[in-house]
Formats: structure tokens, C-alpha cells, sequence
């Protein structure tokens, strides 16, 4: 017996440090992530059930506690007296957690018809206590003889309350115990007390667990979990984990065939893993009164569970971020920008909601996120004031996707730059010249500077001039004038708003005809195409009539 008993701390050490390899198969990475938090946190990290209640404490904490509190108070605290009632539960718990029932059941005021059973009564009075009460070290005297203050007879302090199936709650008293012969004075669980142990221990989830349970494993180990426990969590976890993934196959393929649109059926698809998350959360909460935990263990499962469930909800937010932004990439059409700028968004909302959840569920297991909250804006600040000029680009490329002063294809000129754009990204903007080099402009300079796009003109404007000979027949100009307004006209990508065919002004034996007008073209090669059509219709006409051109001929954008 007593190597087996030395075996089983081993036992629950190798399983303590291979639980976060037991399910690692698990198809998606962040359900081994969030079970991986759950698991270190259950059985890795030291003074984690004190962080989740310190109100909580298991029978072997409590025990510990109350063995060290009269050493760590103040010089004010009174000394515990070792026949106090703080001594005596702290010595009944030592001996519950040691196994030593028979040392145990001397602390229970037994009537003549509970003797024989001394030992059964201790051990289900150890187990209510630890799955029922939250003894609290500082409501328990540390004097002789107890409080006086608490309206209870002399000689008698209260432990605690018990809920009991009738809604009220039944107290947990002791009783002072003078000295006997072979026995020191103590205080003792009062007859009353024992007398309801039965019933308590009745109303147990798990009393038919401890019943063929071997005493071993019924011991109490890390973290407040029997040692049954410890070996048992990998299976209801393995189960939990199987049954959430049939669960959600089941309702994924369920919603998926209602489902009419194809983006709300591969929304659904993607919501899989989260929805495994949730179901196998749900079946490990529905499990937890069966599964017999102490207090202390209790909470911290819950809170386990709870971080599970925050964790579930972020991963399904994330799924629905990603689906409103393909929404809006649809929206946008081919705008480049547009596209990038959602492409962002969505990058930083689920940088943002991977965040949140953690920091949440960290605050599940009572945790204070304030500081890390506190650390993580010093530490944002001194990242901004070293990435300065990066966080200044950055911005000014969100400006530039949001306003769109220019898209990629688009010519525009830039502080004396004239070329086509051909990328816009998080820290520059490059842009192509008419002599095939590439001018990187940072994004933050550029949201400052003038920029002219020729890309977002609807018209070009048409200016043209025809230098005739003076000495031409005025008449003959005059047919030439007419005539070249019809046929300009008749063009239909001249717009007729502010078309004019005019002489201007007669100087040097030259008259300057001027034709001005807006074009309507897509890009400039329409507009080059339309200006040189003009051109040589002006030609041609001032040739039908007998007109002379004088030696310049001047066009003008």
C-alpha cells in the first residue's frame, strides 16, 4: 500500500506535464491554444487556486494557512493557543488529508450509536466540509476558549454553514472538550454536527464514486483535486472534446443545408471550431456536479470553463469580423484601395479581439488585468515614440486608402513629379515616370503634400491655335470660320459647353484663329486622338478655302 500511494504524486506529475500533449490532434490550432491556457492554468502554475478565491482554500491549504498564520501576523495578532478552535479544525484537516481517519474521528463528539462508526463519519465529514463549506481562517478563534462574542452559549464557536435541499443552512458547530486521560484538551465537531453528516454526505454528487474508489486515489493532491480527478480529466476532456466536434458537425451540416446565400453557408463552415469550443465547454459544465471537485477545485474549473466560453465567443466573433469584411471587399468592387484598407481593418479588429479575449479570460481566473492593461499602454507609448516615423507613414496610408486622392493606374503629379501610380502600400507610394524610373514617396509626407491626378478629370481641355497669312481673302476667312464651327460641332466628343472657334487678335501680318472646347475621353490617348482629329480638320478646311497658314502652327493642353 504504501508504494502505491508513493506512486500516484508521480503519476499526476507525468500527467500534469503531458496533458497539453493529450489532445494535441485536435484539428484547429486555436482550440489547442485555448486548451493549452486551460490546462497549464489548471495543473501549472503555482498559487493559482489563491488567485481564483483566496476564500477557497482546500482542506490541505487551509490547514497550512492556519499552521502559519500565527507565526505571519503582526506583533498585535494573539498567538493561537493549540487547544484554540483554529488549532483543533487545523489538526482535524491535517489528519483528513493525511488519511488518518482514525485520528480524525477523535475530533467528532460521537453518541453511543455513532462509536463504531467514528471513522466512516470523519471521512464523510472531511468530504462535506471540503465540498460544501468555505471555512474562513479568520471567523475561527485562535483563544482558548473561544469567541464570546458570537451570541452562542459558552464553550461552543460556529464553523460554518452547510446549504442544505430545504434552502436553509445548517451550521457546522465544535465544542470545547476538556482533558481527558491520554488526550490534551481540544474542541471537537458537536453531536448536532455529527448527527447531520449523513444526510450531508448523501446529498453528494459523487458519493457513489468514493464508494468503489480506492482510498489512494481519493487523497487530496495539487490544486485542491483528488487524485482520481487528476487521472480522470484527460478522458472527460478527450469525451467532452469528441462529442462537442459530433455536435457541431451535427449543426454545422444542419445549418449549412437551411443556408441559401454561399457566403453564409462557408460562414457557418468557418464557425465549426468555435462552436466545437462552446459545446464541448457546455458538456464538461453539465459534467462538473458528478464530478465530485472540492471547492477549491470547483472554482477553479469554472473559471477555466468561463475562459473557455470567452475564448469561444472571440473565435466566433473573429469568424463574423472576417465574413462582414469579404461583405465589404464585395461592396468595393476592384477599387484597390478600398480593398486594402479593408484587408487593414480587419487585421487590426482581430489583433483587437484576439487580445480582448485573452485579457478576459486571464480575468477569469481572477487575475488583475489592470496592471498588464497599465504595462501594455506604457510599453504602446514607447513603441509610438520609437516608431515614430513608421506609425506617421502607417496613418498616412490609412488616409490615403480612406480619402483616395489617386488610385494605382491613375497619372498624377506630386511636388513636380508627373508619372502613372503603381502601388500603394502601408509605408510608400510608388510611382512609374514617363521616363520608366520609380519615385518612393513615404505615405506620411504624401498625405501633406499638393497632389494633382489627372486620372479623376471627366474632360480634357482643347486648346487650339491656327495662325493665318493677313493678306488672305477676309471673306474667305469668314467661310473658313463658319464652316469650322459646324464640323466642330459635329463632333461629339467636344462638349458643347464653352466651345469657341474665334479670331483672337491680328499682330504681325498674322491673324490667330483660336479653338477651345473641353474633350470628353477616358485617359489621354482618347484625348490625343481627338486634339490631332481637330487639327487636321482646321488643315484641311483653311486648304478648301484657299487660305494660307502662316509658318507657325502652335497646339496646346
Amino acid at each position: 500500500m504504501a508504494a502505491g500511494l508513493g506512486i500516484v504524486p508521480d503519476v499526476a506529475r507525468l500527467l500534469e506535464l503531458a496533458f497539453p500533449l493529450i489532445f494535441w490532434r485536435i484539428s484547429s490550432f486555436s482550440a489547442r491554444l485555448a486548451l493549452m491556457v486551460v490546462a497549464s492554468v489548471l495543473f501549472g502554475h503555482s498559487g493559482v487556486a489563491w488567485a481564483a478565491d483566496p476564500h477557497a482554500p482546500s482542506a490541505q491549504q487551509l490547514s497550512a494557512v492556519l499552521a502559519t498564520q500565527a507565526h505571519d501576523e503582526d506583533d498585535t495578532a494573539p498567538d493561537v493557543a493549540p487547544d484554540s478552535p483554529r488549532a483543533s479544525v487545523q489538526h482535524f484537516l491535517e489528519q483528513c488529508s493525511a488519511g488518518h481517519w482514525e485520528s480524525a474521528s477523535t475530533y467528532l463528539e460521537l453518541s453511543k450509536a455513532d462509536t463504531k462508526r467514528g471513522v466512516a463519519l470523519a471521512e464523510e465529514l472531511c468530504a462535506v466540509l471540503n465540498r460544501k463549506l468555505r471555512p474562513d481562517a479568520d471567523d475561527l478563534s485562535p483563544l482558548a476558549a473561544g469567541r464570546k462574542d458570537d451570541g452562542l452559549p459558552a464553550g461552543t464557536d460556529e464553523v460554518g454553514r452547510i446549504p442544505t435541499s430545504a434552502g436553509v443552512k445548517a451550521p457546522v458547530r465544535i465544542v470545547r472538550r476538556d482533558a481527558r486521560e491520554g488526550e490534551e484538551a481540544r474542541w471537537i465537531f458537536s453531536q448536532s454536527t455529527v448527527a447531520r453528516v449523513d444526510d450531508w454526505y448523501d446529498a453528494l454528487g459523487d458519493r457513489w464514486i468514493r464508494r468503489v474508489m480506492p482510498p489512494a486515489l481519493l487523497r487530496e493532491g495539487p490544486r485542491g483535486f483528488l487524485y482520481w480527478q487528476l487521472l480522470a480529466s484527460p478522458l472527460l476532456l478527450g469525451v467532452a472534446v469528441m462529442l462537442g466536434r459530433l455536435l457541431s458537425r451535427l449543426i454545422v451540416g444542419l445549418l449549412s443545408r437551411i443556408a441559401r446565400k454561399p457566403r453564409t453557408r462557408a460562414t457557418i463552415v468557418d464557425a465549426r471550431g468555435a462552436l466545437s469550443m462552446l459545446f464541448s465547454v457546455a458538456l464538461l459544465r453539465a459534467a462538473l456536479p458528478w464530478a465530485g471537485f472540492y471547492l477549491t477545485a470547483y472554482d477553479l474549473v469554472t473559471r477555466a470553463l468561463s475562459a473557455g466560453v470567452v475564448l469561444g465567443a472571440a473565435w466566433l466573433t473573429i469568424v463574423a469580423s472576417r465574413t462582414f469584411a469579404g461583405v465589404m471587399r464585395d461592396r468595393a468592387g476592384e477599387t484597390p484601395g478600398r480593398t486594402a484598407l479593408i484587408g487593414l481593418g480587419q487585421r487590426a479588429a482581430r489583433a483587437a479581439l484576439i487580445l480582448i479575449g485573452v485579457l478576459w479570460a486571464i480575468s477569469e481566473f481572477g487575475y488583475q488585468v489592470s496592471s498588464l492593461v497599465a504595462g501594455l499602454g506604457i510599453g504602446g507609448i514607447a513603441v509610438a515614440l520609437a516608431a515614430q516615423k513608421t506609425l506617421e507613414n502607417l496613418f498616412g496610408s490609412v488616409a490615403i486608402l480612406a480619402d483616395q486622392p489617386f488610385r494605382i493606374g491613375e497619372l498624377v503629379r506630386v511636388d513636380g513629379t508627373e508619372g502613372v501610380v503603381e502601388s500603394i502600400g502601408l509605408r510608400s507610394t510608388r510611382i512609374r515616370t514617363f521616363d520608366r524610373t520609380v519615385v518612393v514617396i513615404p505615405n506620411g509626407k504624401l498625405a501633406d503634400m499638393k497632389v494633382e491626378s489627372f486620372g479623376t478629370r471627366d474632360r480634357f481641355r482643347l486648346q487650339l491655335k491656327v495662325d493665318l497669312r493677313a493678306s488672305n481673302d477676309p471673306k474667305a476667312i469668314v467661310r473658313f470660320l463658319a464652316e469650322l464651327r459646324e464640323k466642330v460641332a459635329e463632333r461629339p466628343a467636344i462638349s458643347e459647353e464653352d466651345r469657341l472657334v474665334f479670331g483672337q487678335r491680328l499682330a504681325m501680318g498674322v491673324l490667330e484663329v483660336e479653338l477651345s472646347g473641353y474633350v470628353k475621353a477616358e485617359n489621354l490617348a482618347e484625348f490625343y486622338e481627338e486634339r490631332e482629329g481637330v487639327a487636321l480638320l482646321a488643315l484641311t478646311l483653311a486648304k478648301s478655302h484657299g487660305l494660307s497658314l502662316a509658318e507657325r502652327i502652335e497646339l496646346k493642353v
